[in-house]
């Protein structure tokens, strides 16, 4: 049986999928805001400064934005399930 976790996360983004860009920012700014994307932005740039000698110059903003909406993705897929907790999956009889 798969972790009730992992099946709502999986559902989340699932739906998150389908949601306009409008959606999605609405979304972020009711269970992040500005405050926390600016938390994780500044994480990644501290992050990164740490491996940059690694990357492409080139590469880095587009790694930056990337990383950090990838923070900022985990955070929401952890609010959502505090906001609506996961169901227990379904059993076939």
């Amino acid at each position: 049986m798969r972790d009730v976790r992992a099946i709502h996360a999986a559902e989340f983004l699932a739906q998150l999928a389908t949601l306009s860009n409008e959606e999605v920012a609405a979304l972020m700014e009711r269970h992040a805001g500005e405050e926390v994307a600016q938390v994780f932005t500044e994480a990644t740039r501290a992050l990164l400064r740490e491996v940059a000698p690694m990357l492409p110059a080139a590469r880095r903003t587009d790694i930056l934005e990337r990383v950090g909406g990838l923070m900022l993705l985990g955070y929401l897929v952890r609010a959502n399930e505090e906001v609506a907790p996961p169901r227990p999956p379904r059993v076939n009889a």
